[in-house]
C-alpha cells in the first residue's frame, strides 16, 4: 500500500492544556478518552510507503499521532507544533513545551495490533536544528513503558543512538516507539522554529539480525 509521505489531520483546541491530559503517560490508548483527546487536539500523520516509511530504515511505516501541550495565543485554533516528513526523517517542528509523537496503530492503521516480541534492540538517527538535551526514545506496551532511553543529547549533525530492549515485549502492542520532547529545566528541544529530526529507525533480534515489526490484528 502507497500512502503519500505525510496525510495529516488536525483536530485543534481553542485553549492549552495540561502534559497529563494528553495520556502521553496516562491511561492507555483504549478508546476510553477519546472524546477528551478530541477536545484537545493533535494531529495525525500517515507515513506508509511500499518501501521504508518514514523515520523507518526498513519497516513500511505506520500511524503517527503528534500530540502538543502548548497553543499559540494569536492562533488558539492552531498548535504550536507541527509533524512533516523531510528526505525520509520525520521532523518535528516549532513545539514551545512538552510534545509527543506516539508512532504506531493512528490514522488508516488505526485498529491494527503490532508482534515486538522478537525486538532485543532499536537504533535511530536524531538531531536537531538546536542541539540540547531532552527527547525520550520509548518502547511500550500500551502505556506501560517496557525500555527506554532518556534525556539524551542531540546535536545539530545526526548521530545514532541505541536503545536495549532488555524486557521483552510480551504481547501485542499499538506502538511501535514514541518520542518525546522535554523543553523545560534548561532543555532546550524546543522552540519557535527549531526542528527536532528523526529517521533510521530499525530493530533488531538477539542474534543481532535486522527484523521489522509484525501486524497481528
Amino acid at each position: 500500500m502507497k500512502i503519500k509521505k505525510i496525510s495529516g489531520i488536525i483536530l485543534a483546541a481553542l485553549t492549552a492544556f495540561a502534559f497529563a491530559s494528553c495520556a502521553i503517560d496516562g491511561t492507555a490508548n483504549d478508546g476510553s478518552q477519546a472524546e477528551d483527546r478530541l477536545s484537545h487536539g493533535y494531529e495525525e500523520h500517515s507515513t506508509v510507503e511500499d518501501g521504508p516509511g518514514a523515520p523507518f530504515k526498513t519497516f513500511s511505516g505506520c500511524g503517527v499521532q503528534l500530540w502538543v501541550t502548548d497553543w499559540d495565543p494569536a492562533n488558539p485554533t492552531n498548535p504550536t507544533c507541527t509533524g512533516d516528513v523531510e528526505d525520509n526523517a520525520f521532523v518535528i517542528t516549532g513545539c514551545l513545551n512538552y510534545w509527543g509523537g506516539q508512532f504506531g496503530a493512528f490514522n488508516e492503521m488505526s485498529g491494527v495490533e503490532f508482534d515486538m516480541s522478537k525486538v532485543a534492540k532499536v537504533t535511530f538517527d536524531a538531531k536537531a536544528s538546536t542541539a540540547g538535551k531532552g527527547l525520550i526514545f520509548s518502547v511500550r506496551l500500551g502505556d506501560e513503558i517496557v525500555n527506554e532511553l532518556k534525556d539524551f543529547n542531540v546535536t545539530t549533525e545526526y548521530k545514532t543512538y541505541s536503545l536495549q530492549v532488555t524486557n521483552p515485549i510480551t504481547s501485542p502492542t499499538t506502538e511501535v516507539f514514541r518520542l518525546q520532547g522535554i523543553t523545560d529545566n534548561g532543555a532546550v528541544i524546543g522552540g519557535k522554529n527549531v526542528k527536532t529530526y528523526i529517521k533510521n529507525v530499525a530493530f533488531f533480534d538477539s542474534d543481532g539480525k535486522e527484523i521489522t515489526p509484525k501486524i497481528v490484528k
